[in-house]
């Protein structure tokens, strides 16, 4: 995807707090949430597309940090298109959404979440909560 207008990159900011998702520093980029892939798009992404992410967490989604990227939305599979289809977990605040165009969320219940998250990605999904060993966001999970 291209960069991020100047109104998009704010409406991500704001809805995230200026923090990052992962892990809640102040100090935040942009991170899109589908890999482009090398020689980018020209689609322009909207508020849906991306996420606010420190410069470390940001490194970490696209490498060894991958795999919890994907359990938790932050990043999304090339072939889902629409990446609004997968809920996101803000870490700081604990909480699953829904991102919304112009930089709204709708939060979810957890079971609702897990729920889309499975829809979408099937067992691939619990496969990589299974690899994480952490309950963080997961709550009910083991209930399902």
């Amino acid at each position: 995807m291209a960069k991020p207008s100047d109104v998009v990159r704010g409406e991500v900011y704001r809805r995230e707090q200026f923090r990052c998702i992962r892990c809640g520093r102040a100090s935040v980029t942009f991170q899109h949430r589908i890999s482009d892939g090398i020689g980018g798009s020209r689609v322009e992404p909207t508020a849906v597309d991306g996420l606010a992410a420190c410069l470390w967490c940001n490194e970490g989604f696209e490498h060894a940090g991958q795999t919890e990227a994907l359990a938790y939305g932050w990043k999304v599979r090339r072939w889902v298109r629409e990446a609004g289809r997968v809920p996101v977990f803000n870490r700081p605040l604990r909480l699953w959404a829904r991102l919304t165009v112009g930089g709204g969320v709708v939060v979810l219940q957890p079971r609702d979440a897990i729920g889309v998250m499975r829809s979408v990605y099937g067992a691939e999904w619990d496969r990589w909560v299974d690899a994480l060993h952490e309950p963080v966001g997961m709550q009910g999970r083991t209930a399902l």
